[in-house]
């Protein structure tokens, strides 16, 4: 009874179900990892620039600050 027709439309089997689901969790879960990963690596590049951001103002104070001593000469 399982398999017959109702309303026209087949029956198809729970197993069949449940094996495409996991396959498509799987793609699921591997593009959650790429885009993790993805993730990682530009907040890695976006600290790094913080980073090299932060010398180049301490930097640029620095400079200013000789300047003015300069200046005041």
């Amino acid at each position: 009874m399982k398999d017959k027709e109702i309303y026209g439309l087949l029956k198809i089997p729970d197993s069949v179900i449940i094996k495409e689901l996991r396959i498509e969790i799987g793609k699921l879960e591997s593009y959650i990892l790429e885009l993790e990963n993805s993730n990682k690596k530009k907040n890695g590049v976006i600290n790094k620039l913080t980073s090299e951001n932060n010398d180049l103002r301490k930097a640029n104070n620095y400079l200013k600050l000789k300047q003015l001593e300069n200046g005041n000469k």
